[in-house]
């Protein structure tokens, strides 16, 4: 019985033993999480939906995705922003995501190699990774892992490869080069909250997959993205203009600024700040254009927040004095508010501001704000109001309008032509010498199209829809039409049977260059010319 008592005794002290130790296991598993999660605060969350997973990095770091090719599905670096734009060989962690049937160590042994890129590799064959050594088999997160270093001429790396079956393989390399060290903390840190996540089923591919036309199906996929509102959708599309459209809209559509950083690097420049700018409108918050690390990207989203908001205070926010000054000069000019002009901060340009909101307004009395008496703006009115007179008449070769020639271009020298349009319109073609098309050059004995005119038929402005609105915007001077197609045309003059326009494109160049002509004067005599228009009985 003694023995029996001692016996039950020494059960209930095991049995208590281990519930302590079970509950401190929990208990330090739940500290350790903890630890992790006070680690990881703060920081942003890479999701990809695609090849299901995730990961957390700093949040003063940025993401690119480069392009790959096969076995190489998908590459991502996370770098700190100190490196962003430098276009140096820079520290980073890099995650690839490699097709192969291989185990991770087959893959290894496959793709790497003992020897040094300085040794006699033996076969004849190239490896990916060079100088493995110091091989350990791990487990992070209930995955089992391969991590080793490597080394190249210039730079060394510690990887962690592991298998999500059955074809995919992943290799994160935390990447150093002559300049320092990847944190091997902040890559511990990284591959701590790696995990798997469930792979989303793309609802609606199957539609977009049976299009034969590349460009309609990545457009598919792009509307699918929004209307699924899952990036997933842009993951899948090949073509990067597309997939920068995807991630764009759905960073306005879910307002997240991050999802802007997934757009292809090499669009990054220009596309990544529009996609702020964006999102920044979408929450009505300036600030998240300074949530970018590089300045000229900052400016460049400020500029279009400015700009669609059609408020001059927040140009104040572009660090550039030129691109701040661009700023004001557009919303002046937009707005049609001189006062706007008087906050540019070169003398140059704010002249340039008054002349443009003058010939707006038609108000000459803008141009005495201007600190340079001899502003382009005054040239224009006065070229403008020339006695035209005793000009040389041009008349229409079907003799139902004319016109006369302003006496700078009889001494430049000048030439017309008349052509018929496929929609019934005379095409006028005036041309005169250096009048170079927009962004390029031409000699001063070179003829250049500096006015189109098109006088068509009534009938023309009710042949379809797009006519309609087009003339609806012609005669209320508008920049584009109801349907959204931008203006490039001037109203002139119409009657019972006509309607005369000029259609926009070549700029006056080096006209007053090569003449000595200021451009006002040009601009002025070309306005003063257009207005002699008139319609023959």
């Amino acid at each position: 019985m003694k023995f029996m008592k001692k016996s039950i005794k020494v059960s209930v002290i095991i049995f208590i033993l281990i519930g302590l130790i079970v509950v401190g296991f929990f208990a330090w598993e739940n500290l350790k999480k903890s630890e992790n999660q006070d680690e990881d605060a703060g920081w942003q969350t890479y999701t990809n939906e695609k090849y299901g997973f995730e990961l957390k990095y700093p949040d003063h770091f940025f993401v690119e995705e480069f392009t790959t090719q096969k076995p190489t599905v998908l590459a991502v670096g996370f770098t700190d922003n100190q490196w962003e734009n430098q276009n140096i060989h820079n520290p980073a962690l890099y995650l690839y995501i490699i097709e192969t049937d291989l185990s991770a160590q087959q893959w290894l042994d496959e793709n790497g190699t003992a020897f040094t890129l300085f040794d006699d590799p033996g076969p004849e064959k190239s490896y990916q990774l060079y100088d493995v050594k110091d091989i350990e088999e791990n487990t992070i997160n209930d995955i089992s892992v391969l991590q080793f270093s490597s080394s190249a001429v210039s730079s060394g790396s510690f990887n962690t490869i592991f298998k999500k079956e059955p074809d995919l393989l992943f290799r994160i390399e935390a990447h150093s080069s002559g300049i320092g060290t990847f944190p091997q903390d902040i890559y511990d840190q990284i591959l701590s909250a790696f995990r798997f996540i469930e792979e989303s089923v793309l609802e609606g591919v199957e539609f977009c997959d049976e299009i034969t036309s590349t460009y309609e199906k990545w457009q598919c996929y792009v509307d699918l993205a929004k209307e699924k509102s899952s990036e997933a959708y842009c993951e899948n599309i090949e073509d990067n203009l597309y997939k920068s459209d995807c991630y764009e809209a759905l960073a306005v559509i879910k307002k997240d600024e991050t999802l802007c950083d997934k757009i292809p690097v090499h669009l990054l420049d220009i596309s990544r700040p529009s996609c702020y700018a964006d999102v920044a409108l979408e929450k009505n918050d300036e600030t998240v254009c300074g949530k970018l690390s590089d300045a000229e990207e900052q400016n460049s989203c400020y500029k279009k927040f400015a700009y669609q908001k059609k408020d001059e205070s927040f140009c104040e926010n572009i660090a550039e004095t030129e691109g701040r000054d661009a700023c004001y000069y557009y919303l002046a000019y937009t707005l049609e508010d001189e006062l706007i002009c008087g906050k540019i901060y070169y003398s140059e340009e704010r002249d340039a501001c008054y002349s443009k909101v003058s010939l707006i307004l038609d108000d000459p009395t803008i141009c005495d704000k201007a600190a340079d008496p001899s502003v382009e703006c005054k040239k224009y009115f006065e070229a403008l109001v020339m006695d035209s007179s005793n000009w040389t008449v041009y008349r229409g070769e079907a003799g139902n309008f004319e016109f006369r020639i302003a006496p700078i271009f009889e001494e430049v020298g000048y030439e017309i032509t008349e052509t018929k349009s496929s929609l019934g319109c005379d095409v006028v073609s005036f041309k005169t010498h250096a009048i170079a098309p927009y962004y390029s050059t031409t000699e001063p004995t070179e003829m250049q199209t500096f006015i189109h005119l098109y006088v068509c038929p009534e009938e023309y402005c009710r042949l379809n829809e797009e006519k309609e609105q087009f003339c609806e915007a012609l005669r209320e001077d508008l920049d584009e039409t109801e349907g959204g197609i931008w203006m490039f045309a001037t109203y002139v003059l119409e009657n019972e049977n006509f309607i005369a326009y000029e259609q926009k494109g070549p700029s006056t160049g080096d006209l007053y260059d090569a003449f000595g002509w200021l451009k006002g004067e040009v601009l002025g005599a070309k306005d003063n010319m257009l207005s002699t228009f008139k319609f023959l009985e």
